[in-house]
């Protein structure tokens, strides 16, 4: 296997004026009751993990999803539901792992430059009609993430003031003064993800198709339509990521029950389906009472926390009644071991964790009733959006019991997955309880779970100018990491503070698959936002 250059890892190692973050580290902690892979997130590379090649090439794998592709659009807003299908289809610049290392995919070298950030790219690199993912392609890409008026990376983006095309593998990402230090960590998500340019000036044909030729990754889609629970990839032979593509043929069948996906991998219908929360756990079980037929890896701790949110909706004491009614510990107990407690958006280790939160998450229901005596009776009742099934019903029935008892009334509003985003954005409901698939870096988590990053939820609109400004001096390459950490963590306590977001659970995941299976363990790998990457998984070879 091939390893980052001797360039990127010095440049990580040293640290220079802080230029690289904490991505260049560890991640958060891992609960010592739960056996961790350390190499989760890893693929070509990566890291050190050898992928078997030995595997049935012309096989056909078959997937029980649990998202439904909502668009072939990487840039727009909404479309991070389709993470698992673009992951197949499309190729990025970058890879965060889950454990916070940054690599190169399509970029081999990088370095900050006093214009900006310089990016090397692959040479051997094409789209699926053959076009060369040059350093002109890349600029069409972000431009287009950056400027366009549907794109849900413009903030993400916001540092950068132009592109320049250097050579044909080198491209320059000019950026403001004092900052693009957090700019590879962008671009490691689905900012970084390059579609062929010449697709890009249409986005309605991306919201319903997924022309030939727009991928750039191991695989094409030859089957599917928008709201249909079903998506066929076939492998485009010549990737230049030669353990990419193990399998002829992926056929991927949303299976919203974890239970009947459970049962549909146990009878052979699919190879695998990824697990998380409570589910991961039934996954563990059903393998080790099946070893001959079914493996499953470690739970592994993902970047998905759950959480109830809220925005300025809600009354500020009611807001404050209301976690302090939330009893956490109950509510973790309903994933029955698939997730440790959690009391803010990143866990203990992770170097924007702090404590200062503390003080605002504890749970004391007589301080909510002595706050709620004088708040009158409509402001005490909310709506609450969730997305319907198993888990999510028991979450949202506990929640609004808890509530009832300090005389908070709330009516549920069921919601499917493609359904309560919208919703939400346009104030359907005034809570919701919800999992946010965040990336482990600190901006880029806090640009997706507060400045409603192209899936989250988001702070209230009078809060956006104050976070952002906050971010901005953040993304400053000459602070030192002690201060950029600072920084971080001063936005989320004043989020606790605010009662926006009250999280209580960091899911673990796995899956269940066949043992015919290959690269599926240690572990398929998860990119930053927690979603998987397919690339690698196979059929062993007879």
């Amino acid at each position: 296997m091939k390893g980052t250059s001797m360039k990127n890892r010095i440049w990580c190692a040293t640290v220079v004026m802080g230029l690289v973050l904490s991505g260049c580290g560890g991640g958060g902690e891992a609960d010592p009751d739960v056996e961790v892979n350390a190499d989760a997130g890893a693929g070509l590379e990566l890291a050190g993990t050898e992928w078997e090649t030995a595997t049935d090439r012309d096989g056909t794998l078959r997937i029980a999803g649990n998202l439904l592709m909502s668009s072939s659009d990487v840039h727009a807003a909404g479309t991070t539901v389709s993470t698992q299908y673009f992951n197949l289809l499309y190729d990025r610049l970058f890879w965060a792992t889950v454990n916070g290392e940054l690599r190169g995919y399509l970029v081999k070298e990088w370095e900050f430059v006093p214009d900006g950030l310089e990016l090397t790219l692959r040479d051997d690199a094409k789209f699926h009609d053959g076009s060369p993912i040059d350093a002109e392609a890349i600029k069409a890409n972000l431009d287009r993430a950056r400027t366009a008026e549907f794109s849900a990376y413009q903030q993400a983006l916001k540092a950068v003031t132009e592109i320049e095309v250097v050579n044909a593998q080198t491209v320059l990402i000019k950026t403001r003064k004092k900052s693009g230090a957090t700019l590879p960590y962008v671009l490691a998500g689905w900012a970084g993800m390059i579609m062929n340019p010449a697709f890009l000036d249409d986005p309605e044909v991306l919201r319903t198709s997924a022309p030939d030729g727009v991928g750039s990754g191991p695989y094409k889609i030859v089957s599917w339509t928008p709201g249909e629970d079903s998506v066929v990839f076939e492998r485009v032979e010549g990737h230049w990521d030669s353990q990419a593509g193990q399998a002829a043929r992926i056929e991927v069948q949303v299976v919203s029950d974890p239970a009947q996906a459970l049962n549909a991998v146990a009878t052979g219908q699919y190879h695998f389906a990824p697990f998380s929360s409570e589910s991961a756990v039934d996954a563990a079980e059903r393998a080790d009472a099946a070893k001959d037929k079914l493996q499953t890896g470690e739970l592994i701790p993902t970047l998905s926390i759950q959480a109830l949110w809220m925005r300025d909706l809600v009354d500020p004491v009611v807001r404050e009644a209301i976690s302090l009614a939330l009893d956490r510990d109950a509510l973790l107990g309903q994933f029955r071991g698939g997730a440790a407690p959690v009391n803010q958006l990143f866990g203990e280790g992770h170097p924007a964790h702090t404590s200062a939160i503390d003080e605002f998450t504890v749970t004391d229901p007589e301080r909510a009733m002595e706050l709620l005596k004088d708040v009158p009776k409509e402001k005490k009742s909310v709506t609450m959006g969730y997305v319907e099934g198993g888990l999510a019903t028991r979450l949202t029935q506990l929640v609004q019991e808890q509530l009832a008892a300090v005389g908070i009334e709330v009516e549920l509003k069921a919601m499917t997955h493609t359904s309560v985003y919208p919703a939400w954005f346009q104030s359907q409901f005034d809570m919701a309880l919800m999992g946010t698939a965040g990336p482990n870096h600190a901006s880029t988590g806090i640009y997706a779970a507060l400045l409603r990053g192209g899936v989250n939820w988001g702070a209230p609109d009078s809060a956006l100018p104050g976070i952002e400004a906050e971010l901005d001096r953040a993304d400053d390459p000459a602070l030192d990491e002690a201060e950029r950490q600072g920084i971080y963590q001063g936005i989320l306590t004043d989020a606790a503070k605010e009662h926006w977001m009250l999280p209580f659970a960091q899911l673990y995941a796995t899956h269940l698959a066949s043992t015919e299976v290959v690269n599926i363990d240690p572990a398929v790998p998860f990119q930053y936002q927690s979603l998987q990457d397919w690339r690698y998984v196979g059929l062993g070879a007879d």
